[in-house]
């Protein structure tokens, strides 16, 4: 059996699963199996340096992010600091977030967005201090990402999804708080791309890479010509997102979690130990 044939046998499992739990007339237990589905095959596909979690996102400054259904974070280096049926995870732990929707409409899709772009705001972007055994570093934290996720369209299509996304794009502002990928299982994806010199299309992933191309298109270093572009995987949908997930997250930067900032800002900084 292919690759391709067991992610098909997941991705049927968890549309079936899905389509069990809307049997059920309480909305808060289906909203919570579809998250717990994904957050399942996240935990147990992911590589084991990346915690999934289903909380709260704590602020520097102690407030805490809207619930989330998916947090990814740092589970080598970063504590969960409360960890009941909803979990607390700090911002400089946490590579980015996922929202999951049953139906992913444009109204669906606006709310994702804005709790993507709430999230993101919220990203510290100051340099850390890395000390190795033999040198000290400055670590400057990558900017998160932002997902939506949806288990089906709702009278839409992935072509009027994509057109949807740019027009939130607009609405929402600056670039580093747009969100990162859209994925609508067994349909496709939807992601930013750019087009490469030799005319080939490129992806623009992680936050960074979107903002360092604007940066640059600001600059006349390139066209600053950005597309989003639904990709039709049908069947192999989760496969593709699981690639581009992990793709994200090789690229995605962050530093130690120094848990003083939480419990009082007047300590000092620790200078993070890094073997």
């Amino acid at each position: 059996m292919k690759l391709q044939d067991r992610f098909q046998l997941i991705s049927k499992r968890m549309a079936l699963d899905f389509e069990e739990a809307g049997l059920g007339k309480h909305a808060g237990t289906k909203g919570a199996n579809r998250e717990h589905k994904l957050a399942a095959f996240l935990a147990e596909k992911l590589p084991t340096q990346y915690g999934i979690a289903s909380g709260e996102v704590v602020f520097r400054d102690g407030s805490l992010s809207n619930q989330t259904d998916v947090i990814v974070y740092d589970r080598l280096r970063s504590p969960v600091l409360y960890s009941e049926a909803s979990q607390i995870v700090p911002i400089d732990g946490t590579f980015g977030t996922i929202e999951v929707k049953s139906f992913l409409s444009k109204e669906e899709l606006l709310d994702a967005a804005c709790k993507i772009k709430a999230f993101k705001e919220q990203a510290p972007r100051d340099l850390a201090i890395v000390r190795k055994p033999e040198h000290m570093t400055f670590v400057r934290p990558g900017r998160p990402f932002g997902i939506a996720f949806g288990y089906s369209l709702k009278d839409n299509s992935l072509e009027s999804l994509t057109r949807n996304w740019m027009q939130i794009n607009h609405e929402v502002g600056v670039v580093n708080n747009w969100i990162n990928m859209i994925a609508v299982l067994g349909q496709g994806l939807v992601l930013l791309f750019r087009r490469k010199d030799d005319g080939s299309p490129e992806p623009l992933l992680e936050t960074d890479v979107v903002v360092n191309f604007t940066l640059a298109a600001q600059e006349g270093k390139n066209d600053g010509n950005v597309a989003a572009i639904p990709l039709a995987f049908g069947e192999d949908t989760l496969l593709y997102f699981y690639f581009y997930l992990n793709a994200m997250l090789a690229r995605t930067q962050i530093a130690p979690v120094d848990i003083g900032r939480y419990i009082d800002p007047s300590l000092p900084p620790i200078i993070h130990s890094v073997l």
